[in-house]
């Protein structure tokens, strides 16, 4: 293709990333990675340019050249020029162009309500534009398998040796499902579920807690208890206390004595921060505006299914579950950290004496979709002091149930390494370990 003229300045963003892929038709596989699509055109002759070297390409699967663009766009209503940038930049500066215009858009929305003094309104605005951003100008991240062994030669390095049983992610302090899974990694959304006063509240904290113990600082964000109901769990857990009788106040001495070491110790020890701000966490945005405030090395949500969908869906729906499972999982990709979560399951679904499965995971069938893992929790109904842990569906391993002895008095359990409702029993009284 021929110079036009021999500086490009001037030329708005759309028009320059347009010029480069009709003159250098190798950028297009870079333009097509960053999911650059016809949202991002804003003037509509651009626009239509686009979608024309889109249908094209889709028709052919080649770039149109430039006389074929001419034939729809002559010289009079489109001029092409050369294009010097590297694709690499003009993709940076197509993507903070769109980001510009869903704030600028949120701004101008909010305005009318920054003069009424309505602070909510602005708020929702400004975080619909921010999960808006999340979902349009996704973060890329290839790899060329290629050009990148050395790096990943030595990450397997890495890993040996770390752990004998293969953990490498972050511990979920059941020794059953790291061994399944090699703990919670980054980038995965893990997803618990069970049904109403089940124990998978006990599950997520106990994974919290394992977590703080293994020296991460975990972020544990709660929508069905208070961050005092939720304190009080973790500080009779850590003590091996009554928990009815923390709350009641009557504690023994030595129960006592043991709470009060606990807390002494942990006030020690890096962060481990609850957070139950409703008004500021019920939203995809909100949850990443939480992150980016505490920057914790992994999230655990108790009761997403709670959560409000930005996008306007009722809350509790199908739409509104799968926008948010969604969006929960872009964030895991976004800062690269495993974020579990836990959902109601429905008893009414489940097959009788079949208990927890993927069919009984209520309201939305998109925790079971965009989840890297599904696990339900269950009380044995055979035996109260017995909960069942399920992987109902990984994509690391296969479907396996675990049981779980548990001394609801002290907040503690031991992993069995048998089926304990089996009438063979087992062959020795070793069990897993306890927590």
């Amino acid at each position: 293709m021929s110079t036009a003229v021999e500086s490009t300045e001037g030329l708005d963003i759309e028009h320059r990333i347009i010029c480069r892929i009709v003159a250098e038709p190798e950028d297009w596989l870079a333009v097509a990675n960053a999911r650059i699509d016809e949202e991002f055109f804003q003037n509509a002759k651009h626009r239509r340019v686009w979608n024309a070297i889109c249908a094209y390409h889709r028709e052919y699967r080649v770039v149109p050249t430039l006389a074929v663009l001419r034939q729809d766009f002559p010289k009079e209503t489109y001029r092409f020029f050369r294009v010097n940038e590297p694709i690499d930049f003009l993709i940076d500066e197509i993507r903070n162009a769109r980001k510009f215009s869903i704030f600028e858009r949120a701004l101008e929305e909010g305005a009318d309500a920054w003069e009424g003094s309505d602070l909510e309104a602005v708020e929702r605005a400004l975080n619909k534009a921010v999960a808006e951003v999340h979902r349009a100008v996704p973060v890329a991240d290839d790899m060329d398998l290629t050009k990148t062994g050395d790096e990943r030669l030595a990450a397997y390095l890495e890993r040996i040796g770390q752990d004998e049983n293969g953990v490498v992610g972050i511990p979920t302090g059941y020794r059953c499902l790291d061994l399944a899974t090699g703990g919670l990694q980054a980038e995965q959304l893990i997803t618990l579920a069970g049904f109403s006063k089940n124990g998978k509240s006990f599950v997520l904290l106990d994974m919290a807690r394992a977590a703080h113990l293994s020296g991460q600082s975990p972020l544990f964000i709660g929508f069905e208890m208070s961050n005092r109901e939720q304190g009080e769990r973790v500080d009779a857990s850590r003590a091996g206390v009554s928990l009815a009788r923390l709350r009641n106040g009557t504690l023994s001495k030595e129960e006592w004595e043991l709470l009060e070491r606990s807390i002494t110790d942990l006030a020690e020890m890096h962060p481990f921060i609850l957070s139950a701000d409703r008004g500021r966490t019920m939203t995809v945005s909100g949850i990443a505006a939480k992150i980016d405030q505490v920057k914790p090395p992994v999230v655990y949500i108790d009761g997403a299914y709670m959560m409000d969908d930005e996008n306007g869906e009722p809350r509790m729906t199908p739409r509104a579950l799968s926008n948010i499972t969604q969006g929960l999982k872009r964030l895991a990709q976004t800062y690269k950290i495993p974020i579990v979560i836990s959902t109601q399951g429905l008893e009414w679904k489940a097959d009788k004496g079949k208990g927890m499965s993927r069919k009984t995971v209520g309201y939305s069938s998109s925790f079971l979709t965009d989840s890297d893992a599904l696990i339900g929790a269950e009380i044995s109904q055979d035996d109260p002091d017995i909960q069942i842990l399920k992987i109902l569906a990984s994509r690391t391993c296969q479907p396996q149930d675990f049981y779980i002895r548990r001394e609801w008095d002290k907040g503690s359990f031991e992993e069995l390494d048998y089926n304990p409702f089996e009438s063979d029993g087992p062959e020795d009284d070793d069990d897993f370990g306890s927590f």
